[in-house]
């Protein structure tokens, strides 16, 4: 399973649902430099069951599980792909911002 070429804030697999928060503004109005997703049940819709978002102490996103669910390793593993994603864009938008910022002219 992969996630389609383009990430259309959301995801759908049997069993999990992964939706991109909406991203809110500081008091400074300044938007988070990082994605948050969030994971509901797609066999119980609105019962939210954690969040991949990043973590700055690791400089990577991660798992946020909420307390009391069970994970099996098929879910998991589609965790692992939706953060894989998310690095790659990352690192993709850090390149692309690198680069444009040592140009010459």
């Amino acid at each position: 399973m992969s996630l389609p070429d383009r990430w259309e804030n959301k995801f759908e697999t049997q069993y999990l649902s992964f939706q991109e928060a909406h991203s809110v503004g500081n008091s400074r109005g300044e938007l988070p430099k990082t994605k948050q997703v969030l994971i509901f049940s797609a066999m119980h819709p609105g019962e939210y069951l954690g969040c991949i978002r990043w973590y700055g102490g690791w400089r990577q996103y991660t798992f946020f599980p909420e307390a009391g669910t069970l994970w099996n390793p098929d879910c998991l593993e589609n965790v692992k792909l939706v953060i894989k994603y998310l690095m790659d864009e990352r690192k993709k938008e850090k390149d692309s911002l690198g680069t444009s910022n040592h140009q010459t002219t």
